[in-house]
């Protein structure tokens, strides 16, 4: 369909024996829909009595019988609007033409290009980010190389990360029944076929529970390193040798885990752990493994038996008049306070 140019003098000869003519003026109103101005401009007339046409739906209008009306109604219609709409979201760019090159043609509305900070700028901004997130959320100042590293890590797939979400339910469920079960596997695969040595411990949780805490020590043939990771926090009753036995024979059962494979174990120096006739260490070797490695209590322990009566025997000389007494395990073992006499 051939349209005519504006304000072009064949309008006349060809809107001849039409009841409502076409008029130029009409492209100058506007009509109000949903909140948005269209121009009655986006017609053009065409070379056909009584008939427009929609260059934005390009759709002929017959305004013959009811004049600009006809118009007013084809911009209120839904389909009108949503492609008008879609056309505002694009991005439009006019050309004119220089001679033979086509070059863009300066637009008076045209977004002017937004300035990019310096890198500095932008690496203090993420810092200050960071270091506000581990304010809010009470975090220890000792993950922050961590959360540098996972953001780096994220930030490898954008794709990903713009899609990335989690809640507190689905975040629980993910760690116990994925990420915890996956890395259980992987443990126990390594375990059941090479050396291990374990480090258990007894502690009270959050919650008020005494809980057996047991970590697993080995060389990984796939990471070709020595590897240390959780393998079970057990509950308890009572803390007896008994119990604890009870409770680490039901762990390598349940486990499979050969006895054959444990080398040593360490913990600390108490009776219950390392008694010389009823130890959990002695029940240990006595039941399962009487190859068990004798490596004696973790240092920890030692030093701060060690270091307490040391410190209540300095009392005197540090300017306590009135030490506390040895604790009754310190009795039984000579004791030589310094003399004065001999200080230099």
């Amino acid at each position: 369909m051939a349209k005519l140019a504006l304000n072009s003098p064949e309008l006349k000869s060809i809107e001849q024996g039409v009841k409502n003519r076409f008029k130029w003026s009409w492209l100058l109103e506007t009509v109000q829909v949903e909140g948005n101005t269209f121009s009655l401009n986006c017609f053009s007339k065409i070379r056909e009595p009584g008939k427009a046409i929609c260059n934005i739906c390009n759709h002929p209008i017959n305004y013959g019988t009811s004049g600009k009306i006809a118009l007013r109604k084809h911009m209120m219609h839904p389909k009108h609007v949503k492609l008008w709409k879609m056309q505002q979201q694009n991005m439009h760019i006019e050309i004119a033409r220089a001679d033979n090159i086509i070059v863009a043609a300066p637009h008076n509305n045209s977004a002017q290009p937004r300035s990019i900070p310096p890198l500095c700028n932008r690496v203090a901004q993420d810092q200050a980010l960071i270091l506000g997130f581990i304010a809010e959320n009470s975090l220890p100042l000792s993950v922050t190389s961590g959360i540098i590293k996972l953001a780096q890590e994220l930030a490898k797939d954008p794709k990903a990360l713009a899609e990335l979400s989690m809640d507190r339910t689905s975040a629980s469920y993910k760690l116990t029944h994925g990420v915890k079960k996956t890395i259980l596997d992987e443990v126990l695969e390594e375990i059941r076929s090479v050396p291990f040595s374990l480090n258990v411990d007894e502690a009270t949780s959050k919650t008020n529970k005494r809980v057996l805490g047991v970590l697993v020590s080995y060389w990984s043939e796939k990471h070709e390193r020595m590897v240390v990771q959780h393998l079970a926090a057990l509950e308890l009753i009572s803390v007896t040798a008994e119990s604890l036995f009870s409770a680490l024979d039901g762990l390598f059962e349940r486990m499979n885990l050969p006895w054959d494979n444990l080398v040593s174990i360490l913990m600390d120096s108490c009776a219950v752990m390392r008694g010389s006739k009823n130890g959990l260490e002695k029940k240990i070797r006595d039941r399962r493994a009487p190859h068990l490695l004798d490596i004696d209590g973790d240092s920890c322990h030692h030093l701060h038996n060690a270091s307490q009566p040391r410190s209540l025997l300095a009392g005197p000389y540090l300017g306590f008049n009135n030490p506390a007494p040895l604790p009754p395990h310190f009795l039984i073992q000579p004791h030589h306070p310094p003399n004065p006499s001999t200080r230099h």
